[in-house]
């Protein structure tokens, strides 16, 4: 069977995606992770993290970043896509809803 492509890389994508799992592992609470992933239906795996500390780590890693091409939100997204804990995809969220602004409809397909 075919494995799928990896995700695109950016060094913009690469740097927030690194910062992200550094706030993110130490932050870790297997008991709440546990807990989320059964509130989910087990259909994600978690790090634990709720919501306040989870925008305060995303900030974080996004403070200083340049501002970011449509290849760079792509990779985020696709890179935080390729990331089991769910939390990654909520930042990925997080940081395309404030950068989405003039780009174009199919920057990400």
């Amino acid at each position: 069977m075919a494995h799928p492509p990896p995700p695109p890389r950016t060094s913009l994508a690469d740097d927030f995606l690194r910062a992200l799992a550094a706030g993110f592992e130490p932050a870790r609470d297997r008991a709440r992770a546990a807990a989320m992933a059964a509130y989910m239906r087990d259909q994600f795996v978690f790090f634990g993290i709720q919501k306040p500390e989870r925008v305060r780590i995303t900030k974080a890693a996004a403070a200083g970043l340049e501002p970011p091409t449509d290849a760079d939100l792509a990779a985020v997204a696709l890179g935080a896509w390729a990331r089991d804990e769910r939390e990654y995809q909520y930042a990925a969220v997080w940081y395309l809803r404030r950068n989405i602004d003039g780009r174009r409809p199919d920057f990400l397909g």
